[in-house]
């Protein structure tokens, strides 16, 4: 009879410490009769018997096809009171705070640490660990796996590129394992994702500069890989000029990331401009290619620096700081800090339980009108 009763106890302690470690999380369901038998070394009729006794107690519910569910309504102070009325308070673990590993491609521009800054001031109980990928892929799979060895409970990755993606991510994408991706999506992956509005934003673009008169707008790129916010962005300045009538897109596109100062771009965008006269406005792809466009018009001089209606996308006043007290230019800026804020909330969910799979967030931006002194919109050739 004692040794009934040690091992009766023995079961009931032992699903104790499983409702304490994983209460609140909405998914979780107790183990069968049968792992509990094999994990403690008892028979099934025992444990059924602790486990009529929780049920009773009000710790827990059961479904003959809903299996064993630590019941919801129930506190951490709940669970504890109840134990302790039966005599039955396991060795108790302390809590272990949840981990998330925040992977980013770059730290330092604005939106990247809008991001982060949302990341860090959201975070409740979590410890986050922040890394770089330096833009390599062969080191956000190394980052990955070594975050995953050390038993992360998530990862925000802002991903290097959407075209390539490393085997880990999809493996984790079968699992279920809490991985939040900011800014871009994989496509194919059932993964979730926190991104700008990316064709809205070049949608306002455009349509700024057509209701401004513009006909031949050029849509300036400084990359040669095409990430998912890229690829989208300029498939909404082709569908978004296609509906309008008597226009027409061009495209200029070279790798930015070979000259930081633009200068050896020069000569060949001049002789593109002056290959298409009718020219007269610009949507800059992202934050790169505005800042690359405002070097090479500089550079250029004028008639050039003068002549462009532009939308620079990705930027913010404080880009605009040098800029003459007459020409403040037109812009759509992300809600970087709103991204970073629904990535930490979101994984919060995850790691509560919530299955956040098909979970797609979109944060919407807005166009600033700038006031940049001119008298009409040029919509001649260069002279």
């Amino acid at each position: 009879m004692q040794k009934d009763t040690f091992l009766y106890k023995k079961v009931v302690e032992y699903l104790a410490k499983l409702i304490l470690e994983h209460y609140g999380e909405e998914a979780y369901k107790l183990p069968t009769e049968a792992k509990i038998g094999e994990e403690v070394g008892v028979s099934r009729i025992t444990v059924r018997k602790a486990y009529a006794l929780l049920e009773e107690q009000g710790l827990i519910t059961r479904a003959k096809r809903g299996g064993t569910r630590i019941r919801a309504a129930l506190s951490k102070e709940d669970i504890l009171s109840l134990l302790r009325a039966n005599g039955y308070v396991p060795e108790l673990v302390p809590d272990k705070d949840k981990s998330i590993a925040v992977i980013l491609p770059l730290i330092g521009s604005y939106h990247v640490t809008s991001i982060l800054s949302a990341i860090i001031d959201g975070h409740t109980n979590e410890t986050i660990i922040i890394d770089s990928s330096a833009m390599s892929l062969q080191k956000e799979q190394e980052l990955i796996d070594k975050y995953i060895a050390m038993n992360v409970d998530g990862i925000i990755l802002y991903p290097v590129d959407n075209e390539i993606y490393n085997p880990t991510i999809l493996q984790l994408s079968t699992e279920k394992f809490p991985l939040i991706l900011v800014d871009r999506l994989l496509p194919g992956l059932t993964l979730p994702y926190v991104s700008s509005n990316h064709e809205n934003m070049v949608k306002q673009a455009t349509n700024h500069l057509l209701e401004a008169g513009h006909r031949h707008i050029l849509f300036f790129n400084a990359n040669i890989k095409t990430n998912s916010s890229l690829s989208i962005r300029k498939e909404s300045f082709i569908n978004t000029l296609s509906g309008a009538h008597n226009c027409k897109p061009y495209f200029y596109s070279f790798e930015g990331d070979a000259d930081p100062t633009s200068l050896s771009f020069c000569d060949k965008f001049r002789e593109f401009l002056d290959m298409n006269p009718k020219i007269s406005a610009i949507v800059t792809a992202d934050y790169a290619s505005g800042l690359h466009l405002i070097k090479m018009l500089s550079i250029l001089g004028d008639p050039y620096a003068q002549y462009f209606d532009i939308v620079y996308l990705d930027f913010n006043p404080m880009q605009f700081e040098t800029a003459p007290p007459h020409h403040h230019p037109t812009y759509i800026m992300q809600n970087s800090y709103q991204i970073g804020a629904d990535a930490i909330n979101l994984m919060q969910r995850a790691l509560s339980g919530t299955d956040i799979s098909n979970t797609k967030m979109i944060v919407p931006a807005s166009i600033v009108l700038g006031n940049k002194d001119r008298q009409s919109p040029r919509i001649t050739s260069i002279v």
